[in-house]
């Protein structure tokens, strides 16, 4: 579910200098040929214990949550016609339409996005289905 097969674009993304929380959103084709609008966030789980008594922790903690809105191809159809291209350039569309040249968002910010993006999909008329995924890695 969570990878991102064709045409893939990452439209914005946090600071890579943030310490224990990242977030990204990216869009293209699932394997099934639906259109993914996907956030991903990282959440670093190391032990402050470890940090404050400097004892080096022997393996890296850290979870990742895919939050997804699937289109299937009727509502992709909606999306090219909203957004005047073809299927085949849906994902440079979408990325020209809500990509940012300059991105250095706080985590929150992308989720904002990720809730303006939804917002847009429904008020042009398209349905969707949202899916989240969690990824423990110890």
């Amino acid at each position: 579910m969570r990878d991102i097969l064709l045409h893939e674009n990452t439209l914005v993304c946090s600071d890579d200098d943030l310490e224990c929380h990242w977030a990204s959103i990216s869009v293209g084709f699932d394997k099934d040929m639906n259109f993914v609008f996907m956030m991903k966030e990282t959440f670093d789980s190391f032990d402050y214990y470890e940090v404050l008594h400097n004892i080096e922790s022997k393996r890296k903690r850290y979870e990742e949550t895919y939050t997804s809105a699937v289109l299937d191809r009727d509502n992709t159809d909606i999306l090219c016609q909203d957004l005047n291209t073809s299927l085949l350039n849906l994902s440079d569309a979408v990325w020209e339409e809500f990509n940012d040249q300059h991105p250095s968002y706080v985590p929150s910010a992308i989720r904002s996005i990720f809730k303006e993006i939804t917002e847009y999909l429904i008020d042009i008329g398209c349905k969707f289905v949202i899916k989240v995924e969690t990824e423990k890695h110890d």
